[in-house]
């Protein structure tokens, strides 16, 4: 006989491979407590994610909730449908570790989970395990961001990461650059948590942690670090450049980046380099 843990509601989605991060983040605010997905390496376009439930929610429930967040996140579901599974929730565990496996960003960076060796190749390694929260590095806006690290203009003594969610921008910021200050803020507690937990794993607890939002915080930052959405970017612009006078801001098309660059040029910031990849845009932005 079946253990009652061990049925669950399936609720299957189908994703542009550009909103494959911003789906997981929605399932995990729907309540989910576990995800299989394809693998890293090589997604295809469309990506098919399987997200399990509890047996007892209802399903018209789950599938009104899970339409609602779509559009309220911007993501565009190509399909969407429910069945009850009987499934391990190790299963789900080992899938993670069978699909989820290292991989290079430019000649500096090498991503891999905790279960699989760094490489001898590249001279930082960072180790992300997937999990709640944005950022394992597979997502272009994130590669953008870590490429921009690389090329950076000025030479930052301290560094605001907002929206930190997994923390992959702070921990590649200090291995970069290991005598500068940090601050991580997300809005999130369970981001902060996982990064909490990535921040040792990478032994960078020195970097502060706090779940916060940018229009609590006082002072100044030489460089911000903000791997958002445009929508964000409209509500936020103006406390990152009280904040800051040099950003590095992505999470936004190439169709929306005429918009990123009229929002902060209203506060005197303008772009001073670009990167593209996937369709998505990555800005350094200075006063």
């Amino acid at each position: 006989m079946v253990k009652p843990e061990h049925r669950w509601l399936c609720l299957l989605v189908t994703v542009p491979r550009s909103d494959v991060d911003q789906a997981i983040e929605l399932l995990w605010e729907l309540g989910t407590v576990g995800i299989e997905e394809p693998g890293f390496a090589d997604l295809p376009d469309p990506v098919s994610l399987r997200a399990f439930f509890p047996a007892d929610r209802s399903p018209d429930t789950l599938m009104a909730d899970a339409r609602r967040l779509g559009d309220a996140g911007l993501v565009q579901f190509s399909s969407l449908s429910i069945s009850q599974v009987i499934s391990n929730p190790d299963d789900w565990v080992e899938d993670y570790k069978k699909n989820f496996h290292g991989f290079s960003i430019g000649q500096t960076f090498y991503v891999h989970p905790s279960w699989e060796s760094p490489s001898d190749e590249h001279p930082i390694t960072l180790v992300i395990d997937p999990g709640h929260a944005f950022g394992t590095g597979t997502h272009e806006s994130t590669q953008l961001c870590l490429l921009a690290l690389q090329h950076l203009r000025i030479r930052p003594r301290s560094i605001l990461d907002v929206g930190t969610g997994s923390g992959i921008l702070s921990i590649a910021a200090r291995k970069l650059m290991p005598g500068v200050r940090i601050t991580a803020i997300d809005n999130d507690p369970q981001a902060i948590e996982m990064s909490q937990e990535n921040f040792h794993r990478n032994d960078v607890d020195d970097i502060r942690l706090a779940v916060a939002a940018p229009d609590s915080l006082r002072g100044h930052f030489d460089l911000i670090l903000a791997n958002l959405t445009e929508p964000i970017f409209r509500q936020l612009c103006g406390d990152l450049a009280r904040l800051g006078r040099h950003l590095v801001v992505s999470g936004f098309t190439q169709d929306q980046a005429h918009l990123v660059l009229e929002y902060f040029a209203a506060y005197g910031l303008r772009s001073t380099q670009r990167w593209d990849s996937g369709g998505w845009v990555c800005l350094e932005l200075s006063a």
